[in-house]
């Protein structure tokens, strides 16, 4: 894995934390680590898939899914489901900019099937 396309993703969600605001930042870091991984795979002939995940793990909010399950479990449950709910944000806003980067370059396993 080439540490430039990890770089792509935490730079995009610092741009997006810093333009948009707290919770769409997962949208900017999933839209630059999904063109960074669609570049590659077409400049390398290589699946994206294998420089994607690792570029979306660093996107994943682990610790705030951690605290709102503490939150729950410790009957804070305003806070808890604030929390939950900050996750699926972050969660949906990855996959939105994943989409939009596979909108903008198609992944290199479409072209096979034009002919």
């Amino acid at each position: 894995m080439d540490p430039r396309l990890e770089r792509a993703g935490f730079f995009g969600a610092q741009l997006g934390a810093h333009v948009l605001g707290s919770g769409l930042e997962a949208a900017v870091g999933g839209l630059m680590v999904g063109l960074a991984s669609n570049v590659y795979a077409r400049l390398f002939d290589r699946p994206a898939v294998t420089t994607m995940i690792p570029g979306i793990l660093l996107l994943v909010p682990g610790s705030i899914g951690f605290r709102s399950l503490f939150n729950l479990l410790e009957r804070d449950v305003l806070s808890g489901v604030e929390t939950a709910f900050r996750v699926a944000l972050v969660g949906i806003s990855i996959v939105a900019g994943l989409f939009v980067a596979n909108v903008l370059v198609r992944p290199r396993k479409f072209d096979q099937f034009e002919g």
